[in-house]
């Protein structure tokens, strides 16, 4: 990279990192989808070092049905903070939280009972996401990088860095962070090992960090069939043996996989009959469970619409509406890239990373539609696994409209493009601060 790419890529990382901070440190203390059962499953394996039995006949781990990567790497930091002691809380909800929609979930009056060492934690454990959202950025930018092989590649990042919602969760006690970050991280790894290394090592990595996404959350695992499918495609430089070299590659990607996150699996067959642990769940999470067929009229716009709208901004609980005026440049700005893609690639000679990143893509609606099948999710937050592979396509698309308008009108596109996601990211803060700001609104 140039001296002026690192500069560029840098502030990418740095808006990633300051808006989400500014969510973490505004947004009142579980103002925040299940906020309070994520920061229970971290209190948990901070006290017990290990998984919450969700069948028990006692109280159940909110969150417990989650795959474990994050409150493993979470709960040694809060250890060390709150010196081997959970965070205390005490909640209520708003007095009219179940009557409106325009009011906080809680009172904000009992989370200040909080102790002030507690309340440190607590905001700690959300900066610490918010450097995941950076991270997220910094890989999703790379890996663009690795395809793209330009400056313009760094719109990749910026698309990662500049998406409201995911600002806005990655300010919270959540896994989600966590989720898209690996996705990213392995997304990098896939890309360098197929278009660089061609290697039994690079391969190797590949498979520990997608076996580390999917420890970090079951929704990952539509990483696996986009990266065998990748690993097809991926060119081969010995053409003499490109059967034999994507057999062993595939082999040793799967292994190393396995080797890392098949323990999880095997568990929840011993523990819960059940390897994907879906039965738990449905046991678990009575309150979600609606099954449903395609044909319902659910799936004719409403799932759509929500799904589609809080993918880009709607904070709270889904109770703090972002309007359109800011929504619509977003989705907008994202097609376009995404529309320019495969062209993009083609010229570059990377079809093969087009259908990659699409099957990826793909898979993650799929699986979506999949889990509101028993599930009533309409919730955007949930297609974040497919962050990575959208952040290429889009960086992709960026690239190729850029390049046909020429360096002076591309110079001027960038700066529009950037001020007009800046401004877009303030006033979805703002909405969020002014919310939440109102007076009374905390009683």
């Amino acid at each position: 990279m140039s001296r002026g790419e690192r500069v560029c890529l840098n502030l990418i990382v740095l808006w990633a990192f300051g808006f989400s901070l500014v969510f973490a440190l505004t947004n009142p203390i579980f103002e925040a989808p299940d906020e309070p059962a994520h920061l229970d499953y971290v209190n948990y394996v901070s006290q017990h070092w290990t998984m919450p039995y969700q069948l028990s006949d006692g109280p159940r781990i909110g969150q417990g049905h989650h795959h474990p990567l994050y409150y493993f790497l979470t709960a040694p930091f809060l250890a060390a903070v709150e010196s081997g002691q959970p965070i205390d809380y005490q909640i209520v909800p708003h007095r009219l939280s179940e009557d409106r929609d325009d009011v906080p979930r809680f009172s904000q009056r009992f989370t200040y009972l909080m102790q002030s060492s507690d309340k440190t934690a607590f905001y700690l454990l959300r900066v610490l996401n918010a450097i995941f959202v950076a991270l997220a950025a910094l890989y999703a930018a790379l890996a663009a990088r690795l395809v793209i092989g330009k400056p313009y590649a760094l719109f990749a990042g910026l698309f990662v860095a500049s998406l409201p919602q995911f600002q806005f969760i990655g300010g919270s006690i959540s896994n989600d962070a966590l989720t898209a970050c690996l996705g990213c991280v392995s997304l990098y790894a896939l890309l360098r090992a197929g278009l660089f290394e061609q290697n039994l090592k690079g391969w190797a990595w590949a498979g520990f960090w997608v076996g580390m996404a999917v420890l970090a959350k079951k929704s990952n695992l539509v990483i696996v069939p986009a990266a065998l499918l990748w690993v097809m495609l991926a060119p081969v430089q010995d053409a003499a043996s490109v059967r034999s070299l994507r057999l062993r590659f595939a082999g040793v990607f799967a292994g190393v996989l396995l080797l890392t996150c098949g323990w999880l699996f095997v568990r929840n067959i011993v523990t819960y009959n059940d390897v994907l642990g879906t039965r738990m769940e449905a046991r678990t999470m009575p309150e979600l469970v609606q099954p449903k067929t395609l044909a319902d009229p659910y799936f004719r716009g409403y799932f759509e619409r929500i799904t589609a709208r809080t993918f880009f901004g709607h904070f709270g609980w889904m109770n703090v509406t972002v309007s359109l005026a800011y929504i619509i440049p977003l989705a907008l700005l994202l097609f376009g890239g995404l529309l320019a893609s495969w062209k993009g690639l083609k010229e570059l000679g990377q079809k093969s990373v087009w259908w990659f990143a699409t099957a990826w893509v793909v898979l993650t609606i799929g699986g979506l539609f999949y889990y509101n099948l028993t599930f009533t999710q309409p919730q955007g937050r949930l297609l974040f696994p497919a962050l990575a592979p959208l952040s290429l396509l889009f960086g992709a698309g960026m690239a190729k409209i850029l390049e046909r308008i020429g360096s002076r009108n591309a110079q001027i596109a960038i700066w529009a493009v950037a001020i007009l996601l800046l401004v877009i990211n303030v006033l979805c803060l703002l909405v969020n601060v002014r919310f939440y700001g109102r007076p009374g609104i905390e009683s």
